[in-house]
């Protein structure tokens, strides 16, 4: 088994016919997006997992998402792209887990993906078609915002060992998507809250030294002033990583006054 952990932003402006001139200004957010998703090209990935904070959330149970005729269908037509996809289920992966039920998970037939999902899927999109390579199949995974961190970490690794139990020998993505502080600056979007910045050196931190215990101890009062979207996402995809896995950082920067970390681990 080979597994490969992105840890993504998904701001709509960093897609070009999006942000137009803009994009200059999220420019090390933009060169990172397009490293990491040719470190994606080169792994060549047969299935993935993604989780998004934008799909539709449970409140007790994490929400897994089967589309309709098999597909997942998405498109940034709202913020004047026109970006669209259709991304195959990994039918097999959810066949098996209904048969098996976990208690805390929950099956919903929903076939769209959000913005979360689809910006760094628009990266991704780009490299394999240039390499003439099929995507991979995929499955959508929401938030269960009862859940804590170590809830989501716990996750992950059910993930990874549910996957090397099942269906071994298969190289896995598993792609965490998320945005950090959305108070970073006084005209960011959700306002300005002076601990925005601390919560986004805490993340950047414990992703690039792999510090589970840091991350996992961040306090539930800093992610609600920091007014975050990607912590349980990046919970998940430390746990999918595993405890020794190695990481790297890419690119933080905070142009709109909202946190963008690009960053990988294996």
């Amino acid at each position: 088994m080979e597994f490969f952990t992105a840890f993504t932003p998904h701001p709509p402006i960093i897609v070009p016919d999006i942000g137009g001139p803009e994009l200059a200004k999220a420019q090390k957010t933009v060169t990172a997006m397009k490293q990491l998703a040719r470190k994606v090209v080169e792994f060549r990935p047969d299935v993935m997992l993604l989780v998004s904070p934008h799909a539709p959330v449970d409140k007790g149970a994490v929400p897994i998402f089967v589309p309709e005729h098999g597909k997942y269908l998405g498109n940034l037509y709202q913020f004047g792209s026109s970006f669209a996809i259709g991304m195959p289920l990994w039918l097999d992966f959810v066949e098996k887990l209904l048969k098996d039920r976990p208690p805390y998970i929950k099956f919903y037939g929903y076939t769209y993906l959000d913005h979360a999902s689809l910006v760094p899927l628009y990266y991704l999109w780009d490299e394999y078609v240039l390499q003439n390579r099929q995507m991979p199949v995929m499955v959508l995974i929401g938030y269960d915002i009862l859940a804590s961190g170590e809830d989501y970490y716990n996750l992950g690794m059910f993930f990874r060992d549910y996957i090397e139990k099942n269906f071994a020998g298969l190289k896995v993505l598993y792609l965490a998507s998320g945005d950090l502080s959305h108070r970073l600056t006084p005209d960011a979007p959700a306002g300005y809250n002076p601990r925005g910045a601390e919560f986004d050196a805490l993340v950047v931190k414990a992703i690039s030294d792999w510090d589970k215990d840091l991350y996992l101890s961040i306090p539930d009062d800093l992610r609600e002033d920091a007014g975050e979207c990607g912590y349980l996402s990046f919970a998940s995809g430390m746990g999918f990583a595993g405890e020794h896995a190695s990481s790297e950082v890419l690119s933080y920067e905070a142009p709109f006054g909202v946190g963008y970390m690009v960053a990988y681990a294996k």
